[in-house]
């Protein structure tokens, strides 16, 4: 586990004191593997429905939050302001790129870790 948020960039230590055990961290990853925020959130975005995109920003930015995961924290944070204020699409077009990119690496590491414990290593 630690490894896997070594990977992200992420804060473990973080991870442990506010979720408590690897089991409970593994389940909440798991969670936000399945949560649809990032498609709602590029949905909405394509479709101009800010107020949608600014739930589903908010949303992945408490789950990584919680999670200890500070790149997409932090880029979700950014995000989130950006479309809190209704700033312009060339604003929120690179702060959106920033947060796939941290998703899609927390995601990677998520399924690594996945795949890890199903194949008996921890």
């Amino acid at each position: 586990m630690e490894h896997c948020y070594e990977e992200m960039g992420a804060d473990y230590a973080e991870a442990i004191r506010r979720i408590g055990s690897d089991e409970r961290i593994r389940k909440y990853l798991g969670i936000l593997r399945r949560d649809d925020s990032m498609d709602i959130l590029r949905r909405a975005l394509l479709e101009g429905d800010v107020d949608t995109a600014f739930r589903a920003a908010h949303t992945i930015k408490g789950s990584a939050l919680n999670l200890g995961l500070s790149p997409l924290t932090d880029s979700s944070s950014r995000l989130t302001e950006a479309l809190r204020s209704k700033a312009s699409s060339e604003t929120i077009a690179p702060l959106l790129e920033e947060t796939e990119r941290a998703y899609g690496k927390t995601i990677a590491c998520i399924d690594k870790l996945s795949s890890r414990v199903e194949g008996g290593q921890a």
